[in-house]
């Protein structure tokens, strides 16, 4: 049977979608992902599929050992909060995006003609508000639900999947960060954990500002840890939770998940460990030799100054 021009060239076109969409799988997203079309239909069935639930928050970290488990266990004070729903301790759902649209453009290239009838990406908030709806299905009654992920790679895609939850944004100091991680894992090597951060950061800092009119907001690890009263307060604020209700009396109680310094048979354990009076996970990197301090600044030093935590190369 001889296709049509029309539909042959559909295919085509499909077929390169999935191809571009499969390289850029592993790629994080700086800005804005390309031809990302979503209609206002989608968005309207979206937000019916995942019910009138308050929106979730999802703490995405700069990186491994950023602090989304200590945020995690502070979380778990606030009586209006449910930490970790359906046992999912991370939740890589964001990193999904594009294999969603791979899966939507494999859809559209079956049948051409619907393309008329669907948005390019409608699928990105239809699953998303899917997963939010089973995520509340094992939430008790007026808790909100409270999603982590130690990664930004995908950070671009969060206003398309889940265009009514609220990404908490959670950075942490990249000289911790880097010493935190060969210190985790030995093998790993010390200027991939300085790249790593940069990138991640970099990719931090640009979607906080594209959506500053938003309300997107960078929380600083630090702050919970130095000042976790305040930082508590705030966060609060950013998720319209009433700070009055948290349990402030109980943070002498949270425990260290997953430290790179207390470590169970010298491996990193993600079991709960009692805090010992003189841990301090800030300023580790001072330790650091003139080398690793010079890689990190060769590597990321223009980043750290823009996240904040340097006023000048001097450090």
């Amino acid at each position: 049977m001889r296709v049509p021009p029309i539909v042959r060239n559909n295919a085509g076109r499909a077929l390169r979608i999935v191809r571009g969409a499969a390289r850029r799988i592993a790629e994080p997203r700086t800005v804005v992902p390309p031809n990302v079309e979503v209609s206002a239909d989608a968005l309207t069935t979206a937000r019916a599929i995942r019910g009138k639930y308050p929106p979730t928050i999802m703490v995405h970290g700069v990186l491994q050992r950023s602090g989304t488990r200590y945020i995690g266990q502070l979380m778990k004070l606030h009586p209006d909060v449910c930490v970790y729903p359906r046992g999912m301790v991370e939740t890589p759902i964001l990193n999904t995006a594009e294999a969603i649209r791979i899966m939507q453009a494999r859809f559209l290239g079956a049948f051409p003609p619907n393309r008329e009838s669907i948005g390019a990406d409608d699928f990105l908030p239809l699953f998303g508000a899917s997963f939010i709806a089973y995520i509340y299905g094992a939430v008790p009654d007026r808790q909100t639900a409270f999603l982590a992920l130690p990664d930004v790679s995908s950070l671009a895609y969060f206003p398309y999947l889940f265009a009514f939850e609220r990404p908490l944004l959670l950075m942490r100091d990249g000289r911790d960060v880097a010493a935190s991680m060969v210190l985790s894992w030995p093998d790993f090597p010390f200027d991939e954990a300085c790249i790593r951060w940069n990138r991640a950061a970099r990719i931090m800092l640009e979607q906080q500002k594209l959506h500053a009119n938003d309300g997107w907001k960078i929380f600083r690890y630090e702050d919970a840890v130095n000042d976790t009263r305040r930082f508590i307060e705030e966060v609060c604020k950013y998720c319209d939770l009433d700070a009055t209700r948290y349990q402030y009396e109980r943070l002498g109680e949270v425990p260290v998940v997953g430290s790179s310094e207390l470590k169970r048979d010298g491996e990193v354990t993600w079991d709960p460990i009692a805090k010992p009076s003189r841990f301090n996970p800030v300023g580790r990197w001072q330790s650091w030799t003139e080398k690793q301090t010079r890689t990190f600044k060769r590597i990321a030093g223009r980043t750290l100054l823009e996240a904040g935590y340097a006023a000048n190369s001097s450090w």
